[in-house]
């Protein structure tokens, strides 16, 4: 009796879990529990049948996730949200890297404190995870020869794929650069600066995407602005969902040195040039054709669209 455990929250199907103590057994399968005063403080009956128990673990806040005492769905998703509270939105599973968006924007740390050191020794970041690739990278597996490496992003619609690929190009461009002549001229930024053409064909506003970080600007495509830069300087600031997917291929020869990158787009979401969801926007170059669009996106701050 008295053990802390997370019960399936009684009114709030948003939140999913809450927070009790066991108070008492009604049968073999049934005992009761008592919620924590934020959430009124009920007694509720819990059928084991159901399902078991989860323990409460004593510590949250853990920067990998292996570290928690119980590893089940309520404990990650306490841990998580702990450190949400606390702007720290990048949490270790292992080698997996969970990134969670803040919808807000948040001091970064510098790449320089994550190249050469081990996931530990450093906060959570998508640096340590595109650091410890290059090091991979590099390291030969026999006479002339490297192992490619491979850095999966995954995650539903909104949830910052984009960013933390972005981020982690980066860091990988801005390495490589460090360490070949200046012939290449400026391919690192080449390399990047090709995200923002993308988003433009292939990025939309969805209703996971409905707020906007910063002010919109106008595009080139308006004819009522015809001097108008192409994109916005910030692509990130859009109410921007990529409906694609993308492979991209960062080349290196001799193990780290950068000679290039190739990006392949695939499953784009075709059927949203002709048709669109309540709340939701055509891709950003569509909706920048014609002036009463275009005239929405001069509508900021905040996003209108």
């Amino acid at each position: 009796m008295g053990t802390l455990v997370h019960v399936p929250h009684p009114t709030d199907a948003s939140r999913k879990w809450t927070v009790g103590s066991v108070t008492g057994l009604v049968d073999q399968s049934t005992v009761t529990v008592e919620l924590r005063a934020e959430d009124g403080g009920d007694t509720v009956q819990v059928d084991l049948a159901a399902g078991p128990l989860h323990t409460k673990n004593p510590h949250t806040g853990h920067a990998d996730l292996t570290s928690l005492y119980y590893l089940h769905e309520p404990g990650v998703s306490e841990a998580l949200e702990a450190r949400y509270l606390q702007d720290e939105i990048y949490t270790y599973v292992g080698h997996v890297l969970v990134a969670l968006n803040p919808f807000k924007r948040l001091p970064q740390p510098s790449p320089a404190d994550y190249v050469g050191k081990h996931f530990s020794e450093a906060a959570p970041h998508q640096f340590a995870i595109a650091d410890a690739a290059y090091r991979s990278l590099g390291r030969p597996i026999g006479p002339d020869q490297y192992m490619s490496q491979s850095i999966i992003v995954s995650g539903e619609s909104g949830a910052g794929k984009t960013e933390s690929s972005k981020i982690v190009m980066k860091f990988l461009t801005t390495k490589a650069v460090g360490q070949i002549d200046g012939s290449l001229g400026n391919l690192q930024q080449r390399i990047v600066d090709v995200n923002p053409i993308l988003e433009a064909f292939g990025n939309a506003k969805t209703l996971r995407n409905h707020k906007c970080v910063g002010r919109l600007v106008p595009v080139q495509f308006c004819a009522c602005r015809p001097a108008a830069p192409l994109l916005p300087a910030d692509s990130s600031r859009h109410c921007s969902s990529s409906r694609f997917g993308k492979f991209t291929q960062i080349q290196y020869e001799d193990g780290n040195k950068l000679v290039g990158a190739f990006i392949q787009t695939y499953l784009l979401e075709k059927s949203r040039i002709s048709k669109q969801g309540p709340m939701e926007r055509n891709y950003h170059s569509k909706s920048a054709q014609s002036c009463s669009a275009c005239r929405s996106w001069l509508l900021a701050p905040g996003c209108s669209c």
